[in-house]
């Protein structure tokens, strides 16, 4: 027989699941906003008035993603904190999982948007030459 009763064992673990999901959700937000001041940067080289259309579809592209991967990791961050106290049920988890899945496929479409913008920008140079 354990020393500690099942039904507080399987509390315990989901505590510890919770903190280290704190943990993790935590390093979102400060890693958002490391990639929106980098695109930031990036988009200052990339006047919006010099551009063409696939330039600016492009920018407009990127800035998006970046905003709702920011906007998305601030929600996630409150979504675990409000509910650190109270634990996750099956709903509270299944938005957690949805909008982590949304966090990736932002931060796809902020990657893939610059590359976009990178391989565009140089065609438009090359086509100036």
């Amino acid at each position: 027989r354990f020393p500690v009763q099942y039904p507080d064992l399987l509390k315990s673990v989901l505590f510890l699941s919770l903190i280290l999901l704190s943990i993790v959700v935590c390093r979102f937000v400060p890693c958002a906003l490391f990639i929106a001041n980098a695109v930031s940067e990036m988009a200052v080289l990339f006047p919006l008035s010099d551009s063409s259309k696939s330039l600016h579809t492009s920018l407009t592209k990127l800035l998006m993603s970046t905003s709702r991967l920011k906007e998305d990791c601030v929600n996630l961050r409150k979504i675990v904190n409000q509910h650190r106290q109270q634990g996750f049920g099956d709903a509270e988890f299944q938005q957690f999982k949805e909008r982590t899945q949304r966090i990736i496929q932002h931060g796809w479409d902020v990657a893939q948007a610059s590359k976009t913008l990178v391989e565009r920008t140089d065609r438009v140079r090359l086509n100036r030459a």
